[in-house]
C-alpha cells in the first residue's frame, strides 16, 4: 500500500513514519529511501531532515522514536 502511494504522489516530498523496524528497514530498501531509527546518530538524522527539507531526498522513512526531532 505505502509503494503505492509513493508512486502517486511521485516527485512529492513524502514523510513514511512506521513502529516495526524490521518493516520501515524493507520498505527503505524498496524505496530507496533513507531510513532514520533510533540508532541513527543525531548527525545523521540531521543530515537526512535537512537533504528531505531541501529537497533533495523526496521520500524519508522514520521510527516512531525518530520522528521526534522533526519541526
Amino acid at each position: 500500500v505505502t509503494e503505492a502511494i509513493v508512486r502517486r504522489f511521485a516527485g512529492q516530498q513524502i514523510l513514511v513514519i512506521g513502529q516495526y523496524i524490521d518493516q520501515l528497514d524493507e520498505l527503505g530498501e524498496h524505496l530507496n529511501a533513507p531510513v532514520i531509527k533510533g540508532e541513527t546518530s543525531n548527525a545523521q538524522r540531521e543530515k537526512l531532515f535537512d537533504a528531505f527539507r531541501e529537497g533533495e531526498i523526496s521520500v524519508l522513512v522514520v521510527s516512531k522514536v525518530a520522528n521526534f526531532s522533526i519541526d
